[in-house]
């Protein structure tokens, strides 16, 4: 819901405050993600670091072109959108964890590609944005408009299917309460 009120304020893409009330109507999009990703499975690993130093240079990256209000609230944007992708990694990983403890003590096969689905929605959305900052406050790329479009409709849409859990992906135990 955050999201398409955030697409209907970038739709006035020339206004500056437009541009803000949809940055904020995104920003509390990733902070929702963030906990349907279930924020308490990060942790400092690899894929963090990685992914968190990769916030520090996009956010160097766009800082110049930035001014007013603008610098502080990219930045919070920044982290959230990618603690987000931190944390859609993090459950990935956790489901990977997840079926091969269930395959090697239960017998069963898990299904992890709805955790995937989350996970390469979030990089895409972090592509969407970086190319939506980039062309509007360092410097035009060609086609940024397809670009951004493209791979956010598409983050959009894995996202929304990492929501279809199979039934696999269930405690056996809860699976048993159904029956």
């Amino acid at each position: 819901m955050f999201s398409a009120v955030g697409d209907f304020c970038l739709y006035w893409q020339h206004s500056p405050q437009w541009f803000i009330y949809g940055l904020l109507a995104f920003a509390l999009a990733q902070l929702l993600y963030l906990l349907a990703f279930d924020v308490t499975r990060i942790s400092l690993d690899g894929v963090t670091v990685v992914t968190m130093a990769t916030a520090v240079l996009t956010y160097t990256y766009i800082l110049p072109g930035l001014k007013g209000a603008l610098t502080s609230l990219c930045g919070v944007y920044v982290v959230l959108i990618f603690t987000m992708t931190v944390a859609a990694a993090s459950r990935l990983r956790h489901g990977y964890v997840t079926a091969a403890s269930r395959l090697r003590h239960h017998g069963n096969g898990v299904t992890v590609w709805p955790r995937a689905s989350a996970c390469a929605g979030a990089v895409l959305f972090v592509v969407s944005d970086f190319v939506l900052a980039a062309n509007k406050f360092r410097a035009p790329i060609p086609h940024a408009r397809l670009l951004n479009l493209s791979t956010y409709f598409v983050a959009q849409c894995l996202i929304a299917f990492s929501v279809l859990e199979s039934e696999s992906e269930k405690n056996p135990k809860e699976r048993g309460k159904e029956n």
